[in-house]
């Protein structure tokens, strides 16, 4: 059975009483992440954390063969490489990705919302590449494109899909 924890602790200010920083660590199976992010400061997760964990539980329990004789389990790093990815470009009020498991071992992150398709490939090594189209506009890149991923899932937050 697979587990998955949130630990927050919070560096309090006593004099004013608000989390100076906000750490987290998030075991899932046998990953752990852990990292400082100044832009939750509130004492609850952001909502996509728990649709996000749902989500994951179910993709770590398959097993291989699950979608074909060749078919691999999600890897660990790819598990690990998407919580870093969404935390460093997601924003407290993103709309939560869904997550697709990939035959190959690897994981990919798709918003699809008010005609904009937004996809993250994580491989099964934890390379990342990204793909985005909204009407005529159209990007991918084989790396990972942090800045413009932040940009893109904030438009997806704050315009197309409110």
């Amino acid at each position: 059975m697979t587990e998955i924890q949130w630990l927050p602790s919070l560096a309090w200010n006593p004099r004013t009483g608000v989390p100076q920083s906000f750490k987290k660590r998030l075991y899932v199976s046998t990953v752990a992440v852990e990292s400082n992010v100044d832009v939750w400061s509130q004492r609850s997760l952001p909502g996509w954390i728990y649709p996000l964990i749902e989500q994951l539980k179910s993709v770590l329990t398959l097993k291989p063969g699950w979608d074909g004789p060749e078919a691999r389990p999600v890897s660990s790093e790819a598990v690990r490489t998407a919580l870093v990815v969404l935390e460093e470009t997601m924003a407290r009020d993103t709309i939560a990705p869904t997550v697709i498991p990939v035959s190959d071992g690897g994981l990919q992150l798709e918003w699809h919302c008010a005609g904009v398709d937004l996809e993250v490939y994580i491989e099964r090594d934890g390379q990342v590449s990204a793909w985005c189209r909204e009407g005529s506009r159209e990007w991918e890149e084989d790396f990972y494109p942090r800045s413009r991923l932040k940009k893109e899932l904030s438009l997806l937050s704050e315009v197309y899909c409110r």
